[in-house]
């Protein structure tokens, strides 16, 4: 990249990249930005698969003992959002955008509206795991 763009630096002095900022950038960075989305295969980036659930909890545990080994106080949130991550994982849909923000806007309203986080609605999730 340093050789791609050393390239197109060495046509401004020091002082040219605070006199004329717009310009600078513009011709800097265009000719990389085309070069680089040149490199781009033409159906876009391919779509990775959907984690399996499996796949999930392994990376939730994984993240969980990583963050509780930092700070201990981290296991106890865990078993509160826990709930939550497994009801997102499961509601949560990504088969286009506007699904993706569709499903999550209705996952939001019914899961994390205030009277569903209150302590009387979250207390099962910590007794269940007391």
């Amino acid at each position: 990249m340093y050789g791609f763009l050393s390239l197109f630096i060495g046509n401004f002095t020091f002082e040219d990249k605070f006199k004329l900022p717009t310009q600078y950038h513009t011709t800097v960075f265009s000719p990389m930005f085309s070069h680089y989305q040149s490199m781009l295969p033409e159906t876009g980036v391919p779509m990775l698969p959907p984690n399996t659930d499996e796949e999930n909890k392994q990376k939730l545990n994984d993240f969980i003992m990583q963050r509780t080994a930092e700070n201990y106080k981290f296991h106890i949130f865990s078993q509160f959002m826990e709930p939550l991550f497994k009801s997102f994982c499961k509601d949560v849909t990504s088969h286009s955008t506007t699904d993706l923000s569709a499903s999550t806007e209705k996952w939001v309203k019914e899961k994390c509206d205030l009277p569903s986080l209150r302590p009387g609605n979250s207390q099962n999730s910590f007794r269940q795991n007391s």
